[in-house]
């Protein structure tokens, strides 16, 4: 192995494997009286928002029912399994994901909170995205609203499900295009009127939601085109020049959504898996097959999971390079 080069396995830990001096009496304590109707006005609105986010996580269950009934065939035996448990692993993709529908958003919100930082922090890019992230819509920042949309980013898996039959007979889920349905429901006027209603929010924080919840698979859909391509989705591309063209397309279609299409990938990617291995080298990665299938029957997981172990470090190397053109540009 190169020096400088490194790889490695954690085994489910979910850790990342990131002027002074008085200037007159009268201008300080005045200054100090601003700051703090401010710092105390953040902390209330924290505090609001917190509550809504823990009131929304107790309607999701019944959420995701009412999406379901309304519209997948009950009559199917799968989608009536759907139906009864939304949060049921086999009704998600398993290949992909380490858990169901709800709980893969539970671990979304915990890694957003625990680990991009880390990341952004190594990255260099901590200041800069905390700065942007605390701009505020009507009064309550987007690092907060984005945390609400991170709660409904995947609304529209309970109305977009697909059944297919693979090749060796079992069936699997498709979710096709639930990151733009995700953004339909939330602006739907059942659900806008629900979150003005009951939790006060306007139009324009609703609106800035439902963008971040139908953008979170943004890069998704590069690493879908990756697969496609003569480099395949590999450590290889994120240094190619058709992935340095296809950010640069979506940061000109999303002006303003450009920082939060990045963080959301990466921590959309941490929360299929708590697995982590790492790597400097497509080779790297690949050469921790082994390791990875002996985790994964230790721990009683679906063998398949390994793709989606596997394909971690190349999310997160496509966020990174993603993010460091926006950093050069913001």
């Amino acid at each position: 192995m190169e020096e400088g080069s490194h790889s490695g396995l954690v085994r489910g830990s979910g850790e990342a494997v990131g002027p002074k001096g008085p200037r007159g009496f009268e201008s300080h304590t005045l200054r100090y009286m601003a700051e703090n109707i401010e710092d105390r006005s953040k902390i209330g609105t924290q505090r609001e928002t917190k509550d809504i986010i823990a009131s929304l996580w107790e309607k999701l269950p019944t959420i995701a029912k009412d999406l379901i009934q309304k519209s997948q065939d009950l009559s199917d035996e799968h989608n009536k399994n759907f139906f009864g448990n939304p949060d049921d692993l086999l009704e998600h993709n398993p290949k992909w994901h380490q858990w169901g529908v709800i709980t893969h958003t539970k671990m979304f919100e915990k890694f957003y909170r625990e680990e991009v930082p880390q990341y952004l922090e190594q990255w260099g890019m901590s200041d800069r995205a905390q700065q942007q992230m605390s701009e505020q819509i009507d009064g309550i920042s987007k690092d907060q609203l984005l945390n609400i949309a991170i709660l409904l980013h995947d609304l529209g898996k309970f109305t977009e499900r697909k059944l297919k039959r693979e090749e060796d007979g079992s069936l699997s889920a498709s979710f096709k295009k639930h990151e733009a349905a995700s953004g339909r429901i939330i602006r739907t006027p059942e659900f806008s009127g629900m979150l003005k209603q009951e939790y006060g929010l306007t139009d324009a924080q609703i609106e800035y939601i439902a963008c971040c919840a139908e953008l979170h698979y943004e890069l998704g859909i590069v690493r879908n085109e990756a697969k496609k391509s003569d480099l395949g989705y590999t450590l290889a591309f994120t240094r190619s020049d058709e992935f340095q063209n296809r950010v640069r397309q979506i940061m000109a279609q999303y002006p303003d959504f450009q920082l939060e299409i990045g963080i959301l990938f990466l921590a959309d990617s941490l929360a299929k898996t708590d697995i982590r291995i790492e790597g400097d080298t497509d080779e790297q990665i690949e050469s921790q097959g082994v390791s990875v299938q002996e985790v994964l029957k230790e721990r009683g997981l679906n063998p398949k999971l390994i793709k989606a172990v596997k394909q971690l470090p190349v999310n997160i190397a496509i966020a990174e390079a993603y993010l460091r053109i926006w950093a050069e540009q913001a």
